[in-house]
């Protein structure tokens, strides 16, 4: 397998993916905070992962799979506009009976169109997991199933993370009525990054989101009407804010903890050391939760979603997959 280049691109966000170029050749990108929450063998894991991707050659087979459908849903809108033209030529000319027939069968073939589509859609998200699957499988033959195991469960965990400080943010947006849904992918990034780039915490994740959501906002006012504030006025600002709102949060979603221990199974119950990284035993420990728990999910936001709508496998899955080729 050979790799050309391997990219580092700033982002907040943990991510790795590759493509083919060409005249340039296989890359990957890793995104800058994936070196922030993996160690070096755990990051060695995930390179691992996307040679596989090469190696298996998925970038090429998803081309090739993804590209009929486009030419497929031309095909299908030009047999709607002849159906639909041919309905239109039947109602000027007061032929209902033929108009009732032509309209029947535009019905019919809408119907039949919506489900081929979502049955091509369906394998093609099948073989998207599968692909996955198969990666993780190699990076655990190249680095060891430790390895792999704790960076999937780290950069899960970091996403996990992530989406409460995302939420939390969008909750103390949703206080000013007149701001609601006004915060740019750019503000985003920038009150993300305020997050600890090796955060992994979702609870620490809500206690911080005002004070991230609140300085954030304020240094970007600092910044473009040259308020005359600096870095502490800020900070002796927004701390009176931040225990009042913590507890309008509350008020407005109480805490969810034995809900969510009936949905989720926590990794960090066998990290008996505390190190947020799981030895071999903790593994087989977190193992033995999962397959004795088969309904319950490793991370909150994967709960209640349908996991065949999506393009990649849920973490349990890719976890128990490697296990089980591992005989674990």
């Amino acid at each position: 397998v050979s790799v050309k280049k391997i990219f580092l691109m700033a982002s907040p966000l943990p991510n790795a993916y590759t493509f083919s170029l060409p005249l340039i050749g296989t890359v990957i990108v890793v995104h800058s905070n994936t070196l922030d929450v993996l160690n070096a063998e755990e990051m060695q894991a995930i390179i691992a992962h996307e040679v596989g991707h090469i190696k298996n050659r998925d970038s090429i087979v998803t081309i090739f799979t993804r590209m009929p459908s486009f030419f497929i849903d031309l095909i299908y809108l030009y047999v709607y506009v002849r159906l639909a033209l041919a309905l239109a030529n039947s109602l000027v000319s007061l032929d209902l009976y033929s108009a009732a027939i032509r309209a029947i069968v535009l019905i019919a073939f809408f119907i039949l169109s919506r489900v081929l589509t979502l049955v091509s859609q369906f394998f093609m998200k099948k073989a998207s997991r599968d692909a996955e699957l198969m990666s993780d499988y190699h990076a655990a033959s190249v680095l060891g199933h430790e390895a792999t195991i704790n960076g999937l469960i780290r950069l899960g965990q970091r996403v996990e993370a992530i989406t409460v400080l995302i939420d939390e943010i969008r909750w103390l947006e949703s206080l000013n009525p007149e701001r609601v849904g006004t915060t740019s992918n750019a503000e985003l990034m920038r009150m993300i990054t305020q997050y600890p780039l090796d955060g992994i915490n979702e609870q620490n994740a809500q206690q911080v989101a005002p004070w991230v959501f609140l300085s954030t906002r304020l240094k970007h006012m600092r910044d473009v009407y040259g308020l005359n504030l600096n870095d502490a006025q800020v900070k002796d600002a927004v701390e009176p804010a931040i225990d009042p709102l913590l507890k309008k949060r509350n008020d407005a979603k109480p805490s969810s903890k034995t809900t969510k221990a009936t949905q989720v199974v926590d990794w960090r119950k066998v990290d008996y050391d505390g190190d947020r990284r799981l030895s071999s035993q903790e593994i087989t420990d977190l193992l033995k939760l999962l397959r004795t728990q088969p309904t319950k999910m490793l991370f909150d936001r994967e709960v209640g979603v349908n996991l065949m709508t999506l393009d990649h496998p849920d973490f349990k899955r890719r976890i128990l997959f490697i296990a089980d080729e591992f005989g674990l």
